[in-house]
């Protein structure tokens, strides 16, 4: 197996056949990312403006549920994500294939 093969996404090989890091490669991977994060910046900006002009205490209530809700949606991620994993590798238990 030849070298290009190994590579890992946002690499390249070098002139002297090295791997390296292709920096076009990164910012078109990371673009979406950070464009994701500037909207949901900005709708959490604008919900807290909303909220604001209600009164400060709910102002105060949206911070404090902002935890229990953080909490809630890692608890049941983890747990879907260890579910999908679970059934995933149980559909494929009986199949027996070779890896090389």
């Amino acid at each position: 197996m030849d070298a290009f093969n190994k590579l890992l996404p946002g690499q390249t090989l070098s002139s002297s056949g090295h791997p390296r890091l292709d920096y076009a490669a990164v910012a078109e991977l990371a673009f979406p990312f950070m464009l994701n994060s500037a909207v949901q910046a900005v709708l959490n900006a604008t919900d807290a403006w909303f909220v604001g002009r209600l009164s400060p205490a709910a102002t105060s209530a949206m911070g404090a549920v902002y935890w229990p809700v953080l909490v809630f949606i890692l608890l049941f991620g983890g747990v879907g994500l260890g579910t999908m994993l679970f059934l995933r590798w149980r559909s494929g238990a009986w199949r027996r294939v070779v890896l090389r």
